[in-house]
């Protein structure tokens, strides 16, 4: 009597039912036994009650490869997390160290331009304020020679530049050479543009502008700034250092002030309400506490109140909104750009 042969699964049939199979196992040497398929944990199949053969290799089976916990799966992904961790942290001292290279050649570069007769020429006639030109230069060579000029004088530098699509470039090449002792001077936006945008590079301007005046005032303590600019910028009417004195508010703790006028202050004086501070010319005041993000500074500040008189003055991160530093006092500068006389950044 010739054995029935055993019915068999294709993967047609179950792509026809709409499901995905996963293959286990092979054909068993068992003629009696059905493949064992998966599909997605959800549907099993069925094999005949097995015989003695078959429950003797279940068990050989199971012994030689027992299952592991569930810990196992977490286990190999924290190896996968702990090695991008390790490739992160072998990246960042790859950078490291590479900008390092880079910033020792930077410094033999300009090593060098010093070193040059005709740079030291070209210096002499600038400090003596007597008009010189370099013919011949590309764009690149702008920063080095720039930066090799603040080194030997220690002075503010202006660059002006004719196109605006070319600041941005040159900013970027002396912030290598200089440390990040760069500042831009935008010039004005079109009308068309928007709100956000205008406001954005008023502040600009309002930085730049405090940035010279704290130098001015410092008696030449800080490092002079090196301003990168276009012709049109530097012809755009600017409150002069005059006005900037004026529209000027300092708060300092233990100070009693009067949080409701202080907020008509830095709404006359361009700052923006709004419901958390997180660029420069916006403010928000709720209960006794009031966030400010001055232009001239590099993070807000809050200021806390018990009763009219400050209590305590902070900075913090305008991203998870967590104090930093513990400061004294503030100074709020104005936000916008009205003009009582007209003046201009030379």
């Amino acid at each position: 009597m010739k054995s029935r042969r055993p019915k068999t699964r294709t993967l047609a049939d179950f792509i026809q039912r709409g499901a995905s199979a996963d293959i286990l196992s092979g054909v068993h040497d068992d003629p009696d036994a059905i493949e064992s398929i998966d599909l997605e944990g959800s549907i099993t199949s069925e094999a005949p009650p097995p015989n003695s053969t078959t429950k003797t290799r279940s068990k050989r089976k199971s012994k030689s490869n027992p299952a592991k916990p569930e810990e196992s799966f977490f286990s190999a992904e924290q190896k996968l997390a702990d090695r991008a961790a390790q490739i992160a942290h072998s990246k960042q001292l790859d950078n490291e160290s590479q900008a390092i290279r880079l910033q020792a050649q930077a410094a033999e570069l300009l090593d060098g331009i010093l070193n040059l007769d005709e740079f030291e020429q070209a210096v002499c006639q600038w400090t003596a304020r007597k008009p010189f030109c370099w013919e011949g230069a590309w764009l690149g060579a702008l920063a080095p020679l720039s930066a090799a000029t603040w080194r030997k004088t220690q002075r503010p530098i202006l660059i002006v530049l004719s196109q605006h699509q070319d600041v941005e470039t040159v900013a970027r090449d002396l912030d290598f050479f200089l440390e990040h002792n760069c500042e831009v001077f935008p010039p004005v936006a079109d009308e068309i543009a928007e709100d956000a945008l205008q406001q954005m590079e008023t502040i600009q301007r309002l930085q730049v502008l405090s940035r010279l005046q704290r130098y001015r005032e410092s008696r030449h303590r800080e490092l002079p700034p090196v301003v990168v600019t276009t012709i049109q910028a530097i012809m755009h009417h600017v409150p002069s250092p005059e006005q900037l004195d004026h529209d000027r508010r300092n708060v300092s703790v233990g100070q009693r002030v009067d949080l409701a006028k202080l907020k008509g202050w830095l709404s006359e004086n361009g700052y923006r309400t709004t419901t958390s501070v997180q660029l420069p010319g916006e403010f928000t005041a709720r209960g006794g506490i009031l966030d400010v993000y001055p232009p001239d500074c590099a993070e807000p500040r809050r200021i806390e109140w018990f009763d009219d008189e400050i209590e305590s003055i902070r900075s913090f991160d305008p991203i998870t909104q967590r104090s930093m530093n513990r400061l004294e006092r503030v100074d709020l500068i104005a936000a916008d750009e009205a003009m009582k006389d007209e003046a201009s950044l030379l």
